[in-house]
């Protein structure tokens, strides 16, 4: 999909492309949402990933709901870059932020003895995305970065 903010005359929202204004995921709506299954005890704690344009304006609502961690792939006014190009599908799958996520995911959660943790995450992916800023946000409302893992958020057998 592709974001959009409220600069750009549409609303902070992530979007498929022929969707029109305010009939995507609106940063309105990402709140309500998380809010509701906050209160209803549907999640101890979440991790969001956003990686359209503009995606930090969508994810900022967030700021203060319990046991949420949101990051973006690009700053509320600037674009997040497609990276991965796929010749046989012609199309780009994925921008760097998503590659470089995964990537980091990947090897921690294979590695049983990995200590990396959120901050570590973040730093990951900063260091490595192209053409725009990584941002996360209610960091204080999710518990301490620098000691908790990603690896909270996976079941293993």
């Amino acid at each position: 999909g592709h974001g959009r903010n409220k600069a750009s005359n549409g609303a902070d929202e992530l979007a498929w492309r022929d969707a029109g204004y305010g009939q995507g995921m609106t940063a309105e709506l990402l709140r309500q949402t998380v809010s509701q299954m906050q209160a209803e005890g549907i999640y101890r704690k979440m991790l969001i990933l956003t990686e359209p344009c503009y995606s930090e304006a969508v994810i900022t609502p967030l700021v203060g709901i319990p046991g949420v961690l949101a990051m973006s792939s690009a700053g509320r006014y600037e674009q997040s870059f497609a990276d991965c190009w796929s010749n046989v599908l012609g199309v780009w799958r994925c921008a760097r932020f998503s590659r470089t996520l995964v990537t980091h995911l990947t090897a921690v959660l294979g590695d049983s003895q990995s200590t990396s943790t959120y901050r570590d995450l973040y730093l990951y992916c900063a260091q490595r995305t192209l053409g725009s800023h990584v941002h996360i946000v209610n960091s204080a409302n999710f518990g301490n970065l620098y000691t908790t893992s990603p690896r909270e958020l996976f079941s293993f057998r």
